[in-house]
């Protein structure tokens, strides 16, 4: 896992909850598809959402990283850990897309 893999994570990660403030700011808690935002919100607003995602980022980043030390020195390791972090990254993609459709929608 390289800086850009990680730096792939974060943008991506950090855009779903940049688009997410902005879906909550114009179309309130209703617009979001996620069940668990909506109590993050009612429990601490923005803050604890971005807590919640920040947490669960260094989480993902922490699990890539042992898995790479744990495939080490395999011949497909290379490969399983990028492929692992574009789908990581991709997953924030998605819902940062979501985000921003619903914000469009609107």
């Amino acid at each position: 896992m390289t800086r850009v893999h990680v730096g792939l994570i974060v943008a991506a990660h950090l855009a779903d909850l940049a688009t997410f403030a902005l879906a909550v700011g114009l179309l309130g808690i209703s617009g979001e598809i996620g069940p668990l935002r909506a109590v993050y919100v009612d429990f601490g607003g923005l803050p604890a959402v971005a807590c919640v995602e920040v947490a669960g980022l260094g989480l993902m980043l922490a699990l890539l990283r042992g898995y790479q030390q744990r495939v080490a020195g395999r011949a497909t390791a290379r490969v399983s850990v990028r492929a692992l972090c574009l789908v990581v990254a991709a997953a924030g993609l998605v819902g940062a897309t979501t985000n921003v459709v619903a914000v469009i929608r609107y």
